[in-house]
């Protein structure tokens, strides 16, 4: 049996996103919509580019998500992440952030989500944690 992991996503930067730029109504409804749906879209988008049953969408939107799926994709789903997030800070001009933890699913929710929290907390902490490699790579060139 496949050790379950959670992985939940964040995008961070939502505000200085939205008002940035000409106040004009337009600009910002579709700003809003846009960011709206990547927490919508990015989960769905993520399963189905895993092959994996959409059951596994634990929940989205709030500009944050929660996906359970097995520990063999965890290098996939990080891949997968990565591309999103370089084309979210390239679409947003470098004002959104893409941000995920993943733990196992294993004890209590409490344990399970102060896991999760100290891996958010952690990647806040140091930026380069949260872009992988490919972040740490492109800061040295």
């Amino acid at each position: 049996m496949s050790v379950q992991i959670l992985l939940q996503g964040k995008v961070l930067g939502v505000e200085d996103f939205l008002l940035a730029g000409q106040p004009a109504e337009p600009v910002f409804v579709g700003r809003l919509r846009w960011v709206s749906l990547l927490s919508e879209v990015l989960p769905r988008a993520l399963i189905a580019e895993l092959g994996l049953s959409k059951m596994l969408l634990g929940s989205s939107g709030g500009e944050q998500f929660l996906v359970v799926l097995p520990e063999e994709v965890r290098a996939q789903a990080g891949e997968f992440l990565n591309g999103a997030r370089a084309g979210m800070l390239q679409l947003s001009g470098g004002r959104l952030e893409l941000v995920w933890a993943i733990t196992e699913n294993l004890g209590d929710w409490t344990v399970v989500r102060k896991r999760l929290n100290e891996e958010f907390e952690r990647k806040q902490e140091t930026p380069l944690a949260a872009g992988g490699w490919e972040s740490i790579e492109a800061a040295s060139s």
